[in-house]
């Protein structure tokens, strides 16, 4: 994480935070069997599902703050940007006009030749 948020990130508020993701995983569990005789509402069932895809989050972050990798911090779980955008877009030129002048690229779809 940026601005020294990773930094504050000690072995004991990791293990504070897995504890409380464990806790947490716990109660949802428990419940769930407890209800696992009962017809659930459609409320209760996207209640429950939204709490797993949350722990399931949280869980993933610990482990990441665990092994010292910063979290994401746009919506997706990883950025694989190239850090030079035009030295990507000139090397994958190359390689699509590598492609086509093998010949590589023709497939069921190409014309046959002389067409």
């Amino acid at each position: 994480m940026e601005g020294g948020v990773q930094s504050a990130a000690t072995p004991a508020l990791i293990s504070r935070l897995r504890a409380q993701a464990d806790h947490q995983l716990a109660e949802a569990e428990a419940m769930r069997d407890l209800l696992k005789t009962q017809p659930q509402r459609r409320e209760d069932r996207e209640r429950n599902s939204r709490t797993l895809l949350n722990l399931t989050t949280v869980i993933e972050r610990i482990h990441r703050l665990e092994a010292g990798r910063p979290l994401p911090t746009s919506g997706q779980p990883y950025d694989d940007t190239p850090a030079d955008l035009d030295a990507f877009r000139e090397q994958l030129a190359r390689r699509i006009d590598a492609l086509f002048a093998s010949g590589e690229g023709e497939g069921a779809d190409a014309p046959p030749d002389g067409a």
